[in-house]
């Protein structure tokens, strides 16, 4: 089973040492087991610090939590299993979810709505839930899949960023609707399924990507999800990180 072994993204702790966060046994590749290292070599991850011991796995899914209102780029870096050398792959997977926004449509007793659950109950519209977006840039990948009625807005720009793809969410999400079982063998609900992307990476040992969390009043802190192995023409993620859970706050 796969395991966090070392917490210290962007020097933020909980652990001393390397700043990276190290996914340990994360899969195989001929006789070699791989980790797989995520770090912030542009120093502008910025986590809730009561919630950095939490970064690392949950039930199979990859967990950063970050504060609302800041962006941060990543590296991944694939590693032979307890090292900092370099492993290129020919060829994986890796999905992003619950790409979603924070700003509800309307309210039912308290508790966010998008648009669509907003109509559905008889509420009226009051809010825009394009606002408090969650923003995804991938830099690199050799093709990307989305869910069938994705509800992600894609963007690019290859005069200023060439090999780069955005994807902003357009839908308000919360934590209900969060794919926290999918490595286990739970199929993506059709929600979850129109919040994701995979990405297709070969011949590579890192690659980067950004994320951000747009500001919205009430917003503290958001997620980023993420995991390995996938199904992307049934966009259904069958395998991923493993580790032994640890209930997320």
């Amino acid at each position: 089973m796969s395991k966090v072994t070392h917490r210290n993204i962007n020097g933020l702790g909980p652990d001393a040492g390397p700043e990276y966060i190290r996914f340990e046994t994360v899969g195989a590749y001929g006789e070699k087991s791989f980790d797989v290292l995520v770090s912030n070599p542009a120093k502008d991850y910025d986590g809730p610090p009561s919630y950095l011991e939490y970064n690392g796995v949950w039930d199979g899914v990859g967990l950063l939590y970050m504060e609302a209102g800041t962006k941060m780029n990543l590296k991944f870096s694939i590693v032979e299993h307890g090292t900092e050398t370099l492993l290129e792959l020919p060829k994986f997977y890796m999905t992003y979810l619950d790409i979603d926004t924070g700003s509800p449509a309307c309210r039912d007793g308290g508790a966010g709505q998008s648009e669509k659950q907003c109509t559905a109950k008889g509420i009226p519209i009051t809010g825009d839930q394009r606002r408090g977006a969650e923003i995804l840039t991938i830099k690199g990948g050799s093709g990307y899949f989305v869910g069938p009625d994705s509800e992600l807005m894609e963007s690019s720009d290859e005069e200023s960023a060439p090999g780069t793809k955005v994807f902003t969410a357009t839908i308000f999400g919360d934590g209900s609707d969060n794919p926290w079982y999918v490595a286990t063998g739970t199929p993506l609900s059709t929600i979850q399924m129109n919040r994701v992307v995979t990405v297709t990476y070969e011949g590579v040992s890192e690659f980067e990507l950004g994320y951000e969390s747009v500001a919205f009043p009430g917003l503290t802190g958001r997620e980023m999800l993420f995991t390995g192995k996938t199904d992307p023409d049934a966009c259904d993620v069958t395998r991923g990180f493993a580790a032994a859970p640890t209930d997320p706050p």
